[in-house]
């Protein structure tokens, strides 16, 4: 994500909010073993410099219990900053399962210079 306006002032996100979808849902359920997990990060930048990072679990078995976000879960961003720049990154420790996650309602304090 790029705040297009950064010459005007300022973007500060606060969060937003995930979800799996269902189909990572199934491959988490089918693939994971004790130790698995699908993790979401957000690197933020201002210039090029990187201003904060932040990271939700997505899912992850462990040997007491599994754990996949099945629904809209805040997500907070605020470590990241006032930011121009916002890249997002879907790790997973087991491969085979798609690395993408449903995003809605972004919030962020937006300072505009006059």
């Amino acid at each position: 994500i790029t705040f297009i306006s950064k010459k005007y002032g300022t973007c500060t996100p606060s969060g937003c909010f995930v979800t799996n979808s269902e189909v990572v849902a199934s491959q988490v359920k089918e693939l994971f073993e004790a130790g698995d997990k699908l993790t979401l990060n957000a690197k933020g930048y201002r210039d090029g410099t990187l201003t904060g990072e932040a990271s939700i679990t997505l899912a992850e078995r462990t040997a007491d219990k599994d754990t996949i976000i099945s629904t809209w879960t805040p997500f907070e961003m605020t470590k990241l900053g006032s930011v121009d720049a916002i890249n997002f990154e879907i790790v997973s420790t087991k491969a085979g399962v798609d690395l993408f996650v449903c995003m809605d309602d972004f919030y962020n304090t937006i300072e505009l210079k006059y």
